[in-house]
Order: C-alpha cells, then structure tokens, then sequence
C-alpha cells in the first residue's frame, strides 16, 4: 500500500493528533516512544496488508521501523482489503489502542509474547535511566557488554551501551541523558518525523 493510499484510507478515521511518514500514522506529540500504525503490503495477497500496532523506544538511534515490540492487530496472519469497511474499522479499532498505550508513559516497553534480545535489553537499560533508576540501567546495560557482539550491528549497541554505561559510573548521569536525547532527535529526523 503506497503512502497515499494508506493517508486515504486512515486519515478520515484518525482525526487530530496524528502525524504521517509514508505508511505510518503516528501519535502527536511524541515523547521517549514511538507510538502509531503501520500498514505492511502482503506479498502473499495483494492489494490487501497488515495492520500493525507500532510501540518503538527512539532513544535507540534508528533510521528504520523497527517492529520488535509492535504486534499485527488482529493475528499475525490477518490481512485487511483496502477497499472494503473492514478495513476503515480495524484502523480505528487499533487506533484506539494505540490512543490507550500513548497515555500510558511507561518508557520501558514489554516485547510482544514475551520474547527478548540484546537490542530489548539496551533499550531497557536506557529507560531504566530516564525512568531515574541508574542502578537498575547499570545492571541492565552490563548484561548488554556480557553479550559477544558478532556483527557490525550488535557490535554498534555494545558500543553505546558502553559508552551510556561509562558516563553513568563516572556520575555523569545528565551526560547521559543528553546523549539519549540527542539518539531519539536524530532517530525522529532519520525517520522523517516531527514531535509536534
């Protein structure tokens, strides 16, 4: 689904307090989390697509949707047609629950059915932080750095979880937030997005 279909189909149902980047409508304003909804094409049954419900932490640096604590709404395997009014109902079934998890503030967002990687465990240490527990984001962030970076990916969080984890210890906590400030910035430019 191209991006102008996508705004055709949702935006009557969404009304204000939404925002577009291509096939995402997301919350306004946006805080330390991403909150909004994705359309996804099926490759298996085109035109139809996914309906995604996106919670996404963007003080992560990040210049892509990364889907690992949003879940399909509707099922894994639920796809929608565009045309028809089922479609234009689920998006405002979703939006609803994208609306309720917004308000809720919670900075450390639980993965879907439970599951967990070093990337969830670097997001968590830094909410940890903002939340104002530096223990706790200390603790956290060295179950990260025990973790054998083997690709140029996870070599980049080991990176930054370290260096978050040195300004920490070192008491330069507001160092450290202004570092976690400056990712998500970056993260909502490389995104294409606004915090208003």
């Amino acid at each position: 689904m191209n991006a102008e279909r996508w705004r055709s189909l949702s935006q009557p149902v969404l009304g204000s307090g939404w925002r577009y980047a291509k096939t995402l409508a997301y919350r306004v304003p946006v805080g330390w989390n991403l909150h909004g909804l994705l359309a996804e094409d099926s490759a298996a049954r085109a035109p139809d697509f996914y309906l995604w419900v996106v919670r996404m932490p963007l003080f992560v640096p990040t210049d892509v949707i990364d889907l690992s604590w949003s879940e399909r709404f509707g099922g894994s395997s639920r796809v929608f047609e565009p045309e028809g009014t089922e479609a234009a109902q689920a998006v405002a079934t979703a939006a609803e629950e994208v609306i309720e998890q917004s308000s809720d503030e919670a900075l450390r967002l639980p993965p879907p059915g439970g599951a967990d990687n070093v990337g969830m465990q670097e997001a968590r240490g830094y909410a940890l932080l903002l939340e104002g527990n530096p223990s706790g984001a200390l603790e956290v962030l060295g179950r990260v750095l025990r973790y054998e970076p083997e690709y140029e990916w996870d070599q980049a969080i080991a990176d930054r979880a370290r260096q978050i984890k040195s300004m920490v210890e070192q008491n330069r906590t507001s160092d450290a937030l202004s570092v976690l400030e400056t990712w998500r910035s970056k993260s909502l430019t490389a995104l294409g997005m606004s915090d208003k």
